[in-house]
């Protein structure tokens, strides 16, 4: 019971054998599958220098999503009984590749 990606459980084949499909008659269960948190961290440095008296340079660095944690998106995960293959594979993310920007401000 493989497929193809990254997948919410470590052992795909013991979490599907735990479902079965609802008889007729039967409300069944809602929203038995949770997705992970959310995990981010954001930094950023900032220096001044003043060359002369009247000026100064603002110099700044920001960095966004610093681990390069990837957030998978919890509805995209393949939760259908009729395809096995593809039971707890996610299809799709949340969170951006690391970025950083640098930005030099002039004040006089």
């Amino acid at each position: 019971m493989r497929g193809r990606g990254p997948n919410a459980f470590a052992n795909p084949q013991a979490v599907f054998n735990a479902f079965r499909i609802d008889y007729p008659g039967e409300s069944g269960t809602r929203n038995p599958l949770r997705g992970d948190g959310y995990f981010g961290i954001d930094a950023g440095l900032s220096k001044v220098f003043q060359p002369v008296e009247r000026v100064k340079l603002r110099l700044r660095w920001d960095v966004f999503n610093v681990t390069n944690s990837i957030r998978f998106d919890v509805n995209s995960i393949g939760n259908r009984l009729d395809s096995p293959n593809n039971f707890g594979i996610y299809t799709q993310t949340l969170s951006n590749p690391r970025v950083m920007q640098v930005a030099l401000r002039v004040e006089f």
